[in-house]
């Protein structure tokens, strides 16, 4: 589970094994993911849809397209690799973060893979950090009932 930058990281852990590989570990290993607000499931198509913010994306993940492939989860949704079950969380007031959650799960589900998206209505990226796990929070209801069936 992951929030902003960490829910992109998690993302990157969960489908390319490289990662856990280096600890003897594989994708099976990983139960369930919660991705919480991230827009960078796909930099290059975020970068290529937004170049008024390129310098922003380039002091992240530099100016090499080879890199930003690399670091988006995107490009290594494959069938047949133990990606495990997501659950994919964005809000209403970020459509840049609405889309990217829409691509990454409609490519999760096309290659055989359980996944689903939340949308965090009446939240921003801040508030939903914000308001996470407080009494009546919607989100953590989805949270908790989609980790109740995986885990």
């Amino acid at each position: 589970m992951g929030y902003s930058a960490g829910a992109h990281l998690a993302a990157l852990v969960c489908t390319d094994e490289y990662f856990l590989t280096q600890h003897d570990l594989g994708l099976d290993t990983i139960k369930a993911m919660v991705l919480l607000e991230t827009a960078y499931y796909d930099i290059p198509k975020r970068v290529m849809t937004e170049p008024y913010n390129k310098i922003i994306h380039t002091m992240v993940f530099g100016d090499n397209l080879i890199d930003w492939y690399r670091a988006s989860p995107i490009h290594y949704i494959k069938p047949n690799k133990n990606i495990p079950p997501s659950l994919i969380i964005h809000t209403a007031v970020n459509e840049r973060h609405h889309w990217q959650a829409v691509n990454f799960a409609e490519k999760l589900t096309a290659n055989g893979y359980d996944a689903e998206t939340f949308y965090a209505d009446k939240m921003d990226h801040v508030a939903l950090n914000n308001e996470l796990g407080k009494t009546g929070d919607n989100t953590m209801k989805k949270i908790l009932a989609f980790l109740s069936k995986y885990l």
